[in-house]
């Protein structure tokens, strides 16, 4: 027999093994999950959109089903009762990360807090918790109206000159500028791009980073194919260097001039609760700061005037009832008028229920055996994939329609008496105990428990600013053409690029 037939031979039954493998059930209360193909699993199944994929299979195949990644037994959720149960009420079994090789080279080996595991990711939480908390409400308020400001003039010169607004770099600007200065102080000043001067040599390769990550990388889910991704790798780690070698400076910096009775910034508060002993630790949770911060509320921000652009009777109900609360002479709308548009903070919450910045949030790990209260068994070290796309997309109606007044709705109906009553409904295969559009709990663009988003409260002021004084100044139209609401799927969606016409508000 031939050296060829042999490899031939092997080769078959390697790839029926891992066949067998992938499709076997461990017990009878193993979830439905697809038919899976030798090395990737179910990764063909997953396409160019992602979140939408999954959701379609969550129709078939229920509220949690098993997806092979790969190597990786993974489990998608698509009912918020079982996430809640698994992220709320058992989170110590399902509060780390995956991790994987790309993952290891971004997070410094998990130093961060979004990767990091154990009680590493406890202690981090506690200083990052502790330093948001003691950096003062008001200043962070200030901070945002300032840049919103910034936004509003650099706008202005595409309504008066009728140029179209391409709005992503500036609101990536905008966002980003937010995140630096609570983070460490620093901004991009008013007339320099994001791509130039000397803040180009955080934001380029920060952007780079963002791209490889959300790109994916087969390596990461199929062992043997690593080397392929040799050089893919490789510039992750030159991207990550580059990041972390300028913000070691600014740490420095801050080491240098530090006042613990007067802390200027999240940095400087890491640094006191720190002792200065956790360098690399403050430095990857600021790179953390500026991922969750800047890219996922600027997205939003593109996202929200696309879907005004494309609705005009949307924005105009927004805008009359935003004159009605602050008065056609305002200059500037601030976060005290907030409680009293709920139509605008609708559209706001409807734009992050359609367009949920990380609709795959990131990928958990079971480190226990587990049996859900519905009898499914969830192995030890299975990954837990939250389609928090999905959850907003399942259990609403008429899902693909941009309704803000089903908030509107939602909150003038919602009372003690309906939190405690309870309904089971089957919709799209997904049998839950859930109230029908119960918003607050089918919509999670921050994701919930104890590991969810930090900053989120910063992230709906700074959303809140930002639509309100861009709804204040201009109207924006799509110029007679629907602009395409197709996203880009990666680490956080985008929009592809497109521009709007301004019109100052007389």
């Amino acid at each position: 027999m031939g050296i060829g037939l042999i490899i031939l031979y092997l080769l078959i039954g390697l790839l029926a093994y891992d066949f067998t493998k992938k499709n076997k059930k461990i017990s009878k209360n193993d979830p439905k999950q697809p038919l899976a193909i030798p090395v990737l699993g179910h990764l063909h199944l997953f396409g160019s959109q992602p979140h939408r994929s999954l959701t379609e299979l969550a129709k078939k195949f229920g509220g949690i089903f098993t997806l092979w990644m790969g190597d990786e037994r993974s489990m998608v959720i698509t009912d918020p009762n079982i996430l809640r149960e698994l992220y709320v009420k058992n989170h110590l079994n399902f509060y780390n990360r995956a991790s994987s090789e790309s993952i290891r080279i971004y997070s410094g080996n998990l130093v961060d807090i979004s990767f990091s595991v154990g009680e590493s990711w406890k202690n981090r939480r506690r200083y990052v918790s502790a330093a948001l908390t003691k950096t003062k409400v008001l200043n962070v308020i200030t901070l945002i109206e300032e840049q919103a400001n910034f936004l509003i003039n650099s706008m202005q010169y595409y309504a008066k000159s009728g140029e179209p607004f391409f709005p992503h770099k500036y609101y990536n600007k905008y966002t980003m500028n937010i995140v630096m200065s609570i983070g460490f102080s620093k901004t991009i000043s008013e007339n320099e791009s994001v791509e130039e001067g000397p803040i180009s040599q955080l934001i380029i390769p920060f952007y780079n980073i963002l791209e490889n990550l959300g790109s994916g990388n087969l390596g990461d889910y199929v062992w043997y194919t690593q080397p392929f991704f040799y050089f893919k790798n490789k510039k992750l780690e030159q991207d990550t260097k580059k990041v972390y070698t300028f913000l070691e400076e600014i740490y420095n910096e801050h080491i240098k001039n530090l006042d613990e009775s007067n802390p200027r910034d999240l940095m400087d508060q890491l640094i006191i609760s720190t002792g200065g002993k956790e360098k690399d630790m403050v430095i990857h949770v600021s790179t953390d700061f500026l991922l969750a911060g800047s890219d996922t509320n600027a997205s939003t921000l593109e996202w929200f005037c696309i879907f005004l652009a494309n609705n005009p009777e949307i924005q105009k109900k927004a805008y009359e009832e935003l004159i009605s609360v602050v008065g056609k002479d305002c200059k500037a709308v601030t976060t005290k008028y907030r409680d009293d548009c709920p139509y605008l903070v609708g559209a706001i919450k409807e734009t992050l229920r359609m367009r949920t910045p990380a609709p795959l949030s990131l990928i958990r790990v079971s480190e226990e055996d587990f049996m859900t209260s519905g009898g499914i068994f969830i192995p030890k070290g299975t990954q837990i994939v939250p389609n928090l796309y999905g959850i907003g997309q399942n259990f609403v109606d008429d899902p693909s329609s941009y309704k803000p007044e089903r908030w509107v709705e939602y909150y003038k109906n919602k009372t003690p008496t309906r939190e405690m009553e309870a309904t089971t409904e089957t919709k799209s295969n997904i049998t839950t105990e859930i109230l029908p559009n119960d918003l607050d709990k089918v919509v999670l663009p921050f994701s919930i428990g104890p590991r969810n988003c930090p900053g989120n409260i910063i992230s709906e002021i700074n959303l809140f600013l930002a639509c309100s004084n861009i709804l204040l100044n201009f109207e924006f139209s799509n110029g007679g053409k629907k602009i395409d609401e197709t996203e880009v799927f990666g680490i956080t969606i985008h929009p592809k690029d497109f521009s709007i016409q301004l019109k100052k508000r007389e």
